[in-house]
């Protein structure tokens, strides 16, 4: 509910059920949809992580964050309080 609405039918499309798959995957599919390599998919994810830590409510960013995977750690930073990352 925090999300523009503009942006919420790309973050709950219809089109797909919910599936578990490790980071690697989700780089890849990110790279493709974007259509750039998987280096700046990866920045890219990244950043939308900083991006939502910073933009949302702490404790519902945590909550997310929480149910991903632990080497989703190298893109969403997982620890509390919020710092900002280096390149």
């Amino acid at each position: 509910d925090q999300l523009p609405e503009a942006l919420r039918a790309y973050a709950f499309g219809p089109a797909e059920a919910a599936e578990p798959f490790g980071l690697d995957v989700f780089v890849e599919r990110v790279s493709g949809r974007a259509d750039v390599d998987v280096d700046a998919a990866r920045d890219g994810i990244t950043a939308v992580f900083d991006v939502l830590r910073d933009a949302v409510d702490p404790a519902a960013y945590t909550q997310v964050v929480t149910q991903l995977p632990a080497e989703y750690g190298d893109v969403a930073d997982q620890s509390a309080p919020y710092v900002r990352r280096t390149a």
